[in-house]
């Protein structure tokens, strides 16, 4: 059963290269450490057997085991998690050969930048599932997810009148072809 926790020591950015719309590059979520940050995600159940092919869907990011999570409501301390933390600019710098190699033909560059703006349509799958976990779920994902600058929130960078309209959108062929 799918759970809303939340970690601490993590922060969530719009950083990782991920192709481009229109000639212009965009980026899709990142998450990295960070002291002074936090961020609210979904737990869900893997198993064991399981995570060897999570490893190689999320490879521009590496697994953190035992990861301390809280019930998103309550605060109370629940069974560790694992997560995918993303690869800092070292680790992907060294990690090229091989993460051009395996994601190619996904159109990732798997680059990290301090300058790029969300993938629109990603944006709205990302709000639109934030938010699907009721509204507090949803307000927090936007005061704790950051443009690539790490400073500015989705809440700051959307409005609310925005987010309301991208909450309506009908999204489905995106994902039908994710």
């Amino acid at each position: 059963c799918a759970l809303p926790i939340c970690v601490f020591n993590l922060a969530r950015r719009h950083q990782l290269e991920a192709g481009s719309t229109a000639g212009q590059a965009v980026a899709v979520l990142n998450v990295q450490e960070d002291a002074s940050s936090g961020l609210a995600g979904i737990a869900f159940p893997v198993p064991r057997a399981e995570l060897a092919r999570l490893d190689s869907r999320e490879l521009l990011y590496r697994r953190a085991e035992g990861v301390v999570a809280h019930d998103f409501y309550s605060r109370e301390t629940s069974q560790p998690v694992v997560l995918y933390v993303g690869l800092t600019a070292d680790e992907l710098e060294s990690a090229l050969p091989y993460i051009f190699r395996e994601v190619a033909l996904k159109g990732f560059r798997g680059l990290l930048h301090d300058d790029l703006l969300p993938d629109d349509t990603y944006l709205t799958l990302c709000l639109q599932g934030a938010f699907s976990w009721g509204e507090a779920f949803g307000a927090d994902f936007l005061q704790t997810t950051y443009l690539a600058d790490g400073q500015t929130t989705l809440e700051a960078y959307l409005g609310m009148e925005e987010v309301e309209r991208r909450l309506n959108e009908d999204i489905e062929e995106y994902i039908r072809t994710r």
